[in-house]
Order: structure tokens, then sequence, then C-alpha cells
């Protein structure tokens, strides 16, 4: 059997004839859609923080979710957990307020602990002024440990979210820096914001985001996992691919179906309607096989009767799932001779 005129055929078949050509744009899509897929690992077992890209798991997420308002004394991770640099044997996980570190040969309940970053920064940063207010022993608590007292609303603040696990002791007095009434525990950094509202006036500094850009700074380790959850589309598109661009009156046609996401990505399960509207005017619905397929693919077979030549024919058709997203389309096919 003859490769070469076989090929030149093939060749000749796809680009010179307007079904070949249409075949050709329906696997260009589907190859942008194989070609866009992002390298899938197994899924862990965690939670998916989808604003930073992390997952938190295991022991991390059990301290994780123990913590009073995680969000706002912890924040998001900005890392999975990884091995630490110079001890190996430890895990540590960075969040935007804290780092976390796990030693499984520690002690038991004490496996898991806060690193002292409040220490680090307190150390290694320009130091503001010592505020000048009035220490009244009714509204402030002096701690023997470090001989500082924490007063007022940084005192209810420590109160109210557990500071000595937290925040450890305080390492220095309130200081003014940068405008701002700051003061140094172990393990946080506390700041008084005026311009917030009520109950939301005494922030933590991102001292994670701090450290880890000061000791590792690897985008490696802080860009989005590998391991990308399986997540419901956020938006879909629906496109239509007529068989036969040129279609005689009394002959079968075939029309494709395929459904992607926002990333490009087949959606499986998605509900589709078919509507043809003819040159008169009038409409006809068709019925696919059924509910895309893995691939994001399905289709609809049927026969044109009682059409005139030189006329066309437009596909209208829409995707949709169930309690999600929904997208329409149009495309077209013509009555030739």
């Amino acid at each position: 059997f003859p490769l070469v005129p076989c090929a030149g055929y093939l060749y000749n078949y796809f680009m010179h004839t307007p079904r070949g050509l249409w075949i050709i744009l329906a696997i260009t899509v589907l190859l942008t859609s194989l070609s866009a897929a992002p390298f899938m690992q197994s899924e862990p077992d965690g939670r998916f923080f989808q604003e930073t890209g992390h997952w938190v798991q295991d022991q991390f997420l059990e301290f994780y979710n123990q913590t009073p308002d995680p969000l706002r004394l912890l924040g998001y991770p900005l890392t999975d957990s990884f091995p630490h640099p110079m001890r190996t044997e430890i895990s540590i996980q960075y969040f935007q307020r804290a780092r976390l570190e796990y030693n499984p040969n520690g002690p038991p309940g004490q496996q898991m602990r806060l690193a002292p970053l409040g220490d680090w920064l307190y150390n290694n940063v320009d130091h503001g002024e010592v505020a000048d207010f009035t220490v009244n022993s009714g509204a402030c608590r002096l701690f023997a440990t470090t001989e500082k007292s924490v007063c007022y609303a940084f005192l209810t603040f420590y109160d109210a979210n557990r500071g000595p696990t937290y925040f450890g002791q305080p390492i220095s007095e309130v200081e003014i820096l940068d405008g701002r009434l700051v003061q140094y525990f172990e393990s946080a950094r506390m700041e008084w914001r005026p311009e917030m509202p009520a109950g939301q006036r005494v922030a933590l500094t991102d001292i994670g985001r701090l450290d880890f850009d000061r000791t590792i700074g690897d985008p490696s380790i802080s860009g989005p996992s590998a391991n990308l959850p399986l997540v419901s589309p956020l938006s879909i598109g629906v496109h239509a691919f007529p068989a036969r661009p040129l279609l005689a009156a009394g002959e079968n046609q075939t029309i494709f179906i395929v459904v992607q996401d926002q990333h490009v990505q087949p959606v499986a399960g998605a509900t589709v309607r078919i509507s043809l509207r003819m040159p008169d005017g009038s409409r006809q619905n068709l019925a696919p096989q059924g509910p895309t397929n893995s691939d994001g693919f399905t289709q609809v077979d049927f026969r044109l009767d009682n059409a005139l030549p030189n006329q066309v024919v437009e596909v209208q058709v829409e995707a949709s799932l169930v309690n999600g997203p929904s997208s329409a389309s149009v495309s077209w096919f013509r009555i030739w001779w």
C-alpha cells in the first residue's frame, strides 16, 4: 500500500475540503484542552486554601482547626509543609502571621509549636520609641518572666485569644513604630490600628511572610501547590462542530459538542440542549446522546429533510451544570445542492 500517495490524499482532503477543515478545528480544540491540563498528582487529604494555593494537612491542620479564629491569628498558608532547611527531621509550614514546626520526636503534646518569630523580629528590625503612657495596674498585667507589661486593648486581645499559647510572653514595652503602637511577643507582634472598626483595631503583623522572605525566599516553595484539588468550575464554555459543514437535503448530520471550564479543561456531566434555526425561521429541538463524558464531549445525530439548497441552518447550543454555571454559543452549516 503506497504510503506517500495516501499521505498526500489525506493532506488534500483535510486542507481543501470544508469537512476536513471542520475536523481540524475540532481536533485543535481537543488538543488545546489536553495541552492546557496542569500536571495533577493524587489529591492529598486536608484542607486546600484557594486564596493562596496551598494545603494544610495532618498535624498542621489539627493545630489550625484548634486555633481560635485561625485566619486572624495565623492567616492563610504561604507554603505547603516542607522539611526544615537545617533540621530535616522537623517539618515546617509558613502562614501569614506564623511558622508552625512539627517535631515527631518531641514529647507528647509538644510536638507542634509556633516558632518564636517575634523574638527574631524584635532582634532584627529598627525599634521605635517607647510609648509614653501611664501603666495603670487595673488595665495592665506585669509578666514576671520578662518584666514587661501588657495593657489596655493589647491585654484584652491577649486574653481573648489564649495569649500564652499563640503569642508567648511579652518581650518589649509598647513602642511607636512608623506611626503605630506596636508590642513584641515571643511569637507575634501586635499593632494598634485606630482606623479600623471597633473590635478589629488590634492586629498581628505578618511575621510569617517576613521570616519566609528573609530565611527561605524560594518561590518554588511559596508558589501554588502541585497538587491541585478537584473544584467545581467557576465558568464553562460550549462549542458546537457540525460534522458536515455542507449538507445535502435528506442526508444525515452529526453535531459534536465540547464543554470546557475556565482553565480549558473538559467538563463532564454537563447538560446540553441543541436547537436548529431553520432558514424559514422555524426551530427544531434536538436531544444529544446524553450529558458530556469525561472528555467534555457529547453529540447529536439527525436527518434533515425538506430543506432548500443554498440555505444556512443555525445551530444554537447551551450547556449547564446543576447548581453551577451555564454557557451558550452558535454554529451553522449550509444546505448544498
